[in-house]
């Protein structure tokens, strides 16, 4: 199976890549890695943020179908 995950991310954010592209072998595991920079502005109060991820299989639109709660860390 082939799958495109794009991460939604908060305002202003970037992952790298924008598009993961991968090709899932039957009954098979595979990782994907993101890289993902937040804005300056980001509150260190808040470490916690929810991202979600848009997920095509085959070429179909599958939705927002996984979520993973992300803790960012600050440079001191």
């Amino acid at each position: 199976m082939s799958l495109e995950i794009a991460l939604d991310l908060p305002p202003g954010w970037k992952a790298s890549p924008d598009v993961l592209r991968m090709t899932v072998p039957s009954s098979q595991n595979v990782v994907g890695r993101f890289h993902f920079v937040h804005t300056r502005d980001w509150d260190p109060a808040k470490p916690r943020v929810a991202i979600a991820a848009d997920v095509v299989e085959n070429g179909a639109y599958r939705g927002q179908i996984a979520e993973g709660v992300v803790d960012v860390q600050f440079g001191t």
